[in-house]
């Protein structure tokens, strides 16, 4: 999630040119996320960096939520998925049964379309005046989802014949 926003679309009169302002900031942090398709509940984790060890400390919050019960996570092939310190993590945690994305796969992966959902509700179009405001108004977006004040569309079904459809890579 970037501070300057994600523009989504824009109006301007006819003749008019066309200019977007923003902060020119490039500050951004990262969320680490998983999105369960059956209850549609969203567990995250709000970092400043992205890397091996924030996912790590990420995956010790879900085992803790979800004690005692195998759980399959689906993983793109980004490097801190893929590092030696993640491999060895799921190596010694075998309650974790990691399932990995074919390139381009990203539609494939229920947390990414929540993502896509939470953008368009969060930053679209939005300039925030510091890290501290893009937080604040991204916890609130949590908040009204975890309550059910946000509607978000899931189809597990389309998700499931989108998953049968894919070719499997060995």
């Amino acid at each position: 999630f970037y501070l300057a926003g994600t523009p989504s679309g824009c109006w301007f009169p006819k003749g008019k040119q066309k200019r977007l302002y923003h902060s020119g900031s490039k500050s951004k942090f990262w969320i680490f996320g998983a999105f369960d398709p059956h209850t549609k509940k969203v567990y995250y984790r709000i970092c400043e960096g992205c890397n091996g060890v924030e996912l790590q400390l990420f995956l010790y919050q879900i085992r803790q939520r979800f004690a005692g019960k195998t759980i399959h996570l689906v993983l793109d092939k980004a490097s801190f998925h893929t590092s030696a310190a993640t491999t060895e993590f799921l190596e010694s945690h075998p309650e974790f049964v990691p399932h990995f994305l074919p390139t381009k796969g990203a539609r494939l992966n229920p947390i990414e379309r929540f993502w896509q959902f939470a953008k368009g509700v969060v930053t679209a179009s939005a300039i925030f005046t510091d890290m501290d405001d893009l937080y604040h108004v991204l916890r609130q977006f949590f908040w009204h989802y975890s309550n059910g004040r946000l509607g978000y569309n899931f189809d597990k079904e389309k998700l499931i014949e989108n998953w049968k459809n894919w070719p499997v890579v060995q």
